[in-house]
């Protein structure tokens, strides 16, 4: 049961729109409906060349919650920090405009986070691939159950394990399973590159996480990312790959070192993590739109 409390404090969510006809409706009805009522949907339609931005304004009309930003196309990190500089709330969550939230999602956020006083919340999630008749084809968990149900991290703590959470259980990297602190935002001034179209979240996540005093991560898998755009960025070949990847994993490293020293076995794990990477790499060179000849 939510306390009064709870309710009074407001959770901005912001969702980048861009050509999502097709699957807004089921995202935006997903968080109208969430039992956590004071919230801010902050809709940043960015450029959408469909009826996204039609659909945006009937469910502003509807509900007074949602509010519409309409820009023009810059890609989602822009759209995201354009949401951010408009949020009012205390805590921000992230959606992405194909997916769903479970609707006791925002409830059990904010309830962890008031409970334990934390920085940020992270939960688990399903990945939900689609056939072309829209139905479920594989389901793939990934949730902190290897570490435990309920994990609550003091600052130290969760330097000392980030590399472990980061390889064990693939909850560190996106934006959307989380609950974030608007306060720690502001203060450091924390934004989505926009220089870059891999791998952004993680980065933002990554200059966030640095400033996190306690951290709690839940099992629970409450956001539901829906495989079901085909020429989704992460399905493109791009020949700065292995780069981006690199880049990513010496900026979580440098991090985690200013921090702490890394045992190990933490540094074990980061190394395993990084094997991972490469072999995703060296598999992206063998997709149809590489244009790198057999020899190079």
């Amino acid at each position: 049961m939510e306390t009064s409390a709870k309710q009074e404090k407001i959770v901005s969510i912001i969702i980048p729109v861009y050509n999502a006809e097709k699957y807004l409706g089921y995202c935006l009805n997903s968080i109208v409906s969430q039992t956590y009522k004071n919230l801010e949907i902050i809709l940043v339609n960015d450029g959408s060349t469909d009826d996204s931005l039609k659909i945006c304004d009937n469910y502003a009309f509807l509900d007074s919650r949602v509010r519409v930003i309409n820009i023009a196309n810059r890609g989602v990190s822009n759209a995201r920090n354009v949401g951010l500089k408009a949020a009012t709330g205390e805590y921000i969550e992230f959606a992405d405009a194909d997916d769903v939230l479970n609707p006791q999602m925002v409830a059990t956020l904010v309830d962890k986070m008031d409970t334990y006083q934390s920085d940020i919340i992270i939960c688990g999630f399903e990945m939900v691939s689609l056939d072309s008749n829209q139905q479920p084809r594989d389901i793939i968990h990934f949730n902190s159950r290897i570490l435990g149900e309920e994990c609550v991290y003091t600052q130290k703590l969760f330097f000392e394990k980030l590399s472990c959470i980061l390889w064990k259980t693939s909850l560190l990297e996106c934006p959307w399973n989380k609950m974030f602190r608007k306060d720690i935002i502001e203060n450091h001034n924390l934004q989505f590159p926009i220089d870059k179209s891999l791998g952004e979240d993680f980065c933002f996540n990554i200059d966030y996480f640095a400033y996190v005093n306690k951290a709690v991560i839940l099992s629970d898998e409450l956001y539901y990312y829906m495989q079901i755009n085909q020429t989704a960025l992460t399905r493109k070949y791009q020949a700065n790959y292995f780069e981006d990847q690199l880049y990513l994993v010496k900026k979580f490293d440098d991090m985690v070192r200013k921090n702490i020293k890394p045992s190990k076995q933490e540094r074990i794990y980061l190394a395993e993590y990084m094997i991972a990477k490469t072999i995703q790499s060296i598999c992206h060179l063998f997709d149809k739109n590489c244009e790198l000849n057999s020899a190079q």
